[in-house]
């Protein structure tokens, strides 16, 4: 089971998230985002936790041009490139194309009254360009509500599709078994659900959340 934690902004949250067994962390280099650091402090992040292991090292990103993700790949050498969903397609095929980095890819599914043939279809569209598909939460305001959505959504598409999932939105150490054990996903993604606030990581929250997810796939 692959563990993602995700929104880290500290440098000392990042090391623990990659001691405790994360497979992945993730910074967030988007304008808007509660959780969003700069290029230099991302560096920073992936540098300590390049130290300790072999945790890879994630950005989520909002590319409008080729040359922005170019530079950013010098920058940063990140193992998995994050695009939001509002990435064009074309952009999407380019980026693939030219990087070796990994990409993650949004499956956004809105909080409430989920269209499952509608969210579908949106995974259809873009997996073949994906190496890891992300289902996350997305209200009106976008991603990162820390609100779950209707599993059985997930574990349906989940069924259908041809990458390895990542589940998201609202998942905590007290929900991560249950989400696992209906959406059966190759991973689990978390950051408000492992957070004292926004930014700052706890600990234990951590710890159980990675213990819980790790022992979850019966």
């Amino acid at each position: 089971m692959i563990v993602k934690i995700c929104g880290l902004m500290r440098v000392e949250d990042a090391v623990k998230a990659s001691r405790l067994g994360a497979d992945m962390i993730g910074t967030v280099l988007i304008e808007g985002s509660r959780r969003k650091i700069s290029t230099e402090k991302a560096s920073e992040i992936f540098s300590a936790v390049r130290e300790i292991g072999k945790t890879k090292c994630v950005v989520l990103c909002r590319p409008f041009s080729l040359r922005e993700v170019l530079e950013l790949d010098e920058k940063l050498k990140p193992d998995c490139l994050q695009l939001h969903p509002a990435t064009p397609i074309s952009l999407i095929e380019e980026i693939k194309k030219e990087i070796s980095s990994d990409l993650i890819l949004i499956v956004p599914i809105p909080s409430e009254g989920a269209n499952f043939e509608s969210v579908l279809s949106r995974m259809l569209e873009i997996q073949d360009f994906a190496d890891f598909l992300l289902l996350d939460t997305f209200g009106p305001q976008g991603g990162g509500t820390g609100k779950p959505h209707d599993w059985e959504v997930s574990r349906r598409l989940v069924e259908r599709s041809k990458k390895p999932v990542l589940l998201a939105g609202g998942l905590s150490p007290e929900n991560v078994l249950e989400a696992i054990k209906v959406v059966r996903p190759a991973g689990v993604d978390v950051a408000s659900g492992v957070e004292e606030e926004v930014g700052v990581k706890d600990e234990k929250l951590m710890k159980e959340f990675i213990r819980k997810a790790k022992g979850g796939f019966l």
